[in-house]
Parts: structure tokens; sequence; C-alpha cells
């Protein structure tokens, strides 16, 4: 069967070349050459022929395009207020609560849903059951019964959701990214539902996968928690932190071509797993890999992926890290982990499904 053959690859420069070449095409777990005709009837795997990241060229190109000015550097800087905002209303919250939350529930995911909502127009009593159907649709990627079934039926209301929002902004435009999509007219709807329910899961779940990480790691490693205090360091410190821990660990792709790689010969169509932990620790490149060493020079990963699919919304992902956590380290300097945190279960994600912080003892409020 086409793409049965399954290589990874862990070296860095190998993985490199491979990301910023044409040689690979996307691939959803190989299931692009796999699927059988009832499977592609399936609402979840409809969805994601939509999405910008199981795209190939030339549509990627339009969708990228109608997508890329919400999230250059610039418009980064220009969502500061907002980021901040956020940030400090969360900080709010948290300070009334217990002197025990779940970092990756009440703050690490909040923010950059919050976030994300704003640019696409959701209103505030409608995110928590969008981000929740979005994560859904994410664990169709297992590809059992169960995970699938649940997750056609999460895209089902994305769609209807997503679908009515369309219409609203037809009838009354406001400025927001639905507003521009559908007025721009280059994307089907279906092409717009698919980006949005993206933009929903790589921004919250993405983002919020890797401040989980860096807050374990901030607590452990007091080295990376007086970096990010440092104003001067904090987006070095940042950028280490997402070189040692990247979101994304297994970036899936599938052989365009026959592809010669030394003695190893990828036929076409075979899975590529592009093993982005393995190669950003790769000591070929990064000295000591396995230290959190903020002064490297330079220090390029993988982790936001290369070539026509680096992520769109790095610049974004970045000032959202680098604002939240000198802002919650201040404004709770004893933290500590009331528990072991329990890894995210998931074949390509990677982070904390729960973070359990004393914030403060309780006889110190």
């Amino acid at each position: 069967m086409v793409g049965e053959a399954h290589f990874r690859v862990t070296g860095f420069e190998l993985a490199t070349d491979l990301l910023r070449g044409a040689r690979l095409r996307p691939g959803i777990t190989g299931l692009a050459d796999r699927e059988t005709a009832e499977w592609a009837r399936y609402p979840v795997f409809r969805l994601f022929e939509d999405m910008i990241l199981f795209v190939g060229p030339p549509r990627h190109s339009v969708i990228r395009s109608r997508l890329h000015s919400w999230f250059t550097p610039a418009a980064a800087g220009e969502l500061q207020a907002l980021i901040d905002r956020v940030c400090d209303r969360i900080l709010a919250t948290v300070r009334t609560t217990a002197d025990v939350i779940d970092f990756a529930a009440t703050v690490a995911h909040v923010l950059p849903l919050e976030v994300i909502s704003e640019l696409i127009g959701i209103p505030a009593p409608d995110r928590p059951k969008i981000a929740k159907r979005a994560d859904m649709v994410v664990q169709a990627m297992w590809h059992t019964v169960t995970e699938v079934n649940r997750a056609n039926g999460a895209a089902v209301l994305l769609d209807r959701y997503f679908r009515q929002l369309i219409a609203a902004r037809r009838a009354a435009p406001a400025a927001d990214l639905t507003s521009e999509l559908v007025a721009d007219g280059s994307l089907s709807d279906d092409e717009i539902i698919a980006s949005l329910v993206f933009l929903v899961i790589a921004a919250t779940f993405t983002t919020g996968d890797f401040l989980t990480s860096a807050m374990v790691m901030a607590v452990r490693n007091q080295e990376f928690r007086r970096r990010v205090l440092d104003g001067n360091t904090v987006a070095a410190s940042v950028e280490e932190a997402l070189r040692l821990h990247p979101p994304i660990a297994h970036i899936i792709r599938n052989a365009e071509e026959r592809i010669e790689l030394g003695s190893v010969v990828v036929p076409a169509g075979a899975l590529i797993d592009v093993d982005v932990a393995a190669a950003n620790r790769d000591p070929a490149q990064f000295p000591r890999p396995d230290e959190f060493r903020p002064d490297r020079v330079p220090n390029r990963s993988l982790s936001f992926s290369l070539g026509a699919h680096y992520c769109c919304g790095w610049a974004l992902g970045r000032a959202e890290a680098e604002t939240l956590l000198p802002k919650f380290l201040r404004a709770f300097p004893d933290i500590r982990l009331a528990g072991e945190p329990l890894p995210k279960r998931h074949p390509f994600q990677q982070g904390f499904q729960r973070v359990s912080l004393v914030l403060r003892e309780a006889d110190a409020r």
C-alpha cells in the first residue's frame, strides 16, 4: 500500500533540508494515501482536507497569504496591549482563587484562547466550548473508533457554529479576521471554517502546551527563571525553552517523490516523521544540547517548522510567552509544584495536561 513505509528523521541538518525543500508534502499521518471512500466522507477528515496545515500548493499559498498579515511581528506588536490586558485579567482571577491551581487549565490555555478569539471574533461566552470541540478534532489523530467518532461530532458542531459566524459577518462586518476573510472572497466557506478551526487549535493548544512546559521549567530550573525575570534576556530564554520543549514534537509528511538519502531510499508516498524534539537536541547543531543555554548563537530550532509550512503565528506565540511568564513569576514568586505534572497524551504534541502549582502557602494569604 502506498505510504506503508515509515521513516524517522532525527538529525537537524537533514530535517532542515527536507522541511525547506519541495520533496515532502503534507501528511495526515499518511491518511491521504490510506483513506477509503467511506473515511473520506467523515466530517473531521473533510475539515482536515481544507486546513492550511494539510493543503499543498497552490491552495496553501492562497490561504496562507490571507492569514499572514494578522500574524506578522508588527501585528503581534500591535496586539501587545491586548496580550497585557488578558494576562492581567487572568492574574487578577488567579489571585482570588485557591492557593493551588492547575496552571494548564486556568492560565496556559486561557491566554492564547482569549487572544485568538478576539482576532477571530468569537464572543466570550462561546470560547470554552469552541476550544473543547477543537481539541476533540485534534484527537482524531489517534485514529481510534472512539476518538474519530468524537471528532466527527465536534467537527459537525464547529462547522455549524462558524457557518453562522460567517453569515453574521456577511450581514454586518466587524473589525476581525472572519470579516476580512469573508470580504476578501478568495477562500470558500469550507476553507474559511477550516482556517478558523485551525487557528483555534494552533493558537490555543500549541502555545498553551508550550506555556505548561515553560512553567514547569521555571519551577525546576532557577537559571531559566532568573533569565525570564530579566527583561533583557526573556526573549532569548523563551527561544531556548522552545528548542528544549517544542510543543509540536513530530511533524508528519509524505514523500512527494522517490528520495535518495545516501544509502537509504525513501519511496514516493512513504510516511516521514520529522522528529523535531530529537533534531532540536542534535549535538552536531547544538553543543551540550540538553542544557539550557540562552546565549547560543545561532539558536534557530525547528520548533515552528521551516519552509512553506513555517508557523505563521510564531510571533504571536512568542509575544504571549514573553509577556505571561515574567508577569506570572513576579506575581507569585514562591510557586512550587503540588505534584508531578501530567504529560499530555498525544502522538505529535507535547506539554502537560495538568500542572498543579502551589501559588503561596495557605498562611501567607
